[in-house]
């Protein structure tokens, strides 16, 4: 998946109590305070979004899941001349405006609620249809992400679980782009080759592997960003996205595992391709 222009975000945060300092960060990177948008979920990311409204004045915008939504967010950020998003939540959430803000061309800033793969700053918007058929589409990659680990860890383990195995399925993906490069040529990042692989093997040789740990959930959130860059830097999803991605696709498409979650599937097929690629080094 193309993406028109790759870039790097200009505010990365990670540390306990993020919620709460928005603003402050916000004037620090000289980002103005003005025409804020702030768009959440209507459970657990809306009471998150009004924890950030006590610190400054901001709209707010609760979205669905209505089909409709695309166009309304659109509508909503023309007619109030918004000039920047912050968006709190989970996967759909950051899927809808991230493809929004590609649409109308406005920049905008995640604080994420919930982790579960490496789409966090990537620049793919991954949209359902009317036939709840997924479909992988340029985005327009955050400015920004404050990741608040108060908030991350109080998310089910399967959630910092599947997180942890999106980013492990770069290996079988870099060697997939590796392949494709000896074969037709496809040309190759090095720079983006090596933030995808290095973020995988951070938490392979990470001395922890609980997701509990405050470290190792650090660690998982600055590879999530690792990777979200690689995509950015190839113009593209391959660097963490091969043949692991297209069989869970195709398991989406044909509706085989409805209750898994991304990352969890991808990171286990992952492995199962490994033994298809003996002559690579893990």
């Amino acid at each position: 998946m193309k993406d028109q222009v790759a870039y790097l975000p200009i505010v990365a945060q990670v540390n306990e109590g993020l919620i709460y300092e928005v603003p402050k960060v916000l004037v620090r990177n000289n980002i103005s305070l003005k025409n804020i948008l702030i768009v959440s979920g209507a459970n657990n990311s809306r009471y998150y979004a009004e924890q950030i409204l006590t610190t400054m004045n901001a709209l707010h915008y609760i979205a669905s899941r209505d089909h409709n939504e695309l166009e309304n967010l659109q509508h909503i950020c023309k007619l109030k001349k918004v000039k920047l998003i912050i968006w709190i939540g989970g996967g759909y959430i950051l899927d809808l405006v991230k493809r929004v803000s590609f649409l109308i061309n406005t920049p905008n800033i995640l604080v994420p609620s919930v982790i579960s793969n490496d789409g966090l700053i990537s620049p793919i918007a991954v949209i359902s249809d009317f036939d709840g058929k997924t479909h992988s589409l340029p985005g327009k990659m955050p400015i920004g992400i404050l990741v608040d680990i108060d908030i991350i860890q109080q998310a089910p383990d399967e959630f910092l679980q599947a997180a942890a195995g999106d980013i492990l399925s770069n290996i079988s993906a870099t060697n997939d782009w590796v392949l494709a490069n000896l074969h037709t040529g496809e040309q190759i990042n090095d720079v983006a080759y090596m933030l995808s692989r290095s973020a995988a093997h951070s938490l392979i040789h990470h001395e922890s592997k609980n997701v509990r740990n405050r470290d190792f959930l650090k660690q998982i959130v600055y590879c999530q960003i690792s990777s979200g860059m690689a995509m950015s830097l190839a113009g593209t999803s391959r660097p963490c996205s091969g043949s692991e991605h297209l069989i869970s696709h195709a398991m989406d498409y044909k509706k085989l595992s409805d209750s898994t979650l991304h990352g969890l599937q991808v990171g286990s097929i992952s492995i199962f391709l490994l033994l298809f690629q003996p002559n690579f080094i893990i």
